[in-house]
């Protein structure tokens, strides 16, 4: 899990110094911990972000090194003009 994703959604939107996870499968036992100027409205807000929070999915992994290097066999095969920004790009995509 990733707490820093929840931790700064909640800062966007309600004053907290952060958000603490006790168990990952119990959302009783996570909490915000408020900043003094929090109001009611606040720690309701951030008590309905935290019961209904889904975790983005991770990122998708790096390409293998095999994959890089089909990209780049690619990428010069295209024609005498492939150059670094060709490459660049088949790497990426």
């Amino acid at each position: 899990m990733n707490v820093s994703d929840l931790d700064r959604k909640l800062k966007d939107v309600v004053p907290v110094f952060g958000v603490s996870i006790g168990k990952a499968d119990d959302r009783s036992t996570w909490c915000a911990q408020f900043k003094p100027e929090a109001t009611d409205a606040d720690r309701k807000l951030a008590a309905e972000l935290i019961r209904s929070w889904v975790e983005p999915p991770p990122p998708p992994p790096p390409p293998t090194v095999e994959q890089q290097l089909t990209a780049l066999r690619k990428a010069v095969l295209a024609g005498d003009k492939a150059d670094l920004e060709q490459i660049e790009a088949a790497l990426k995509g």
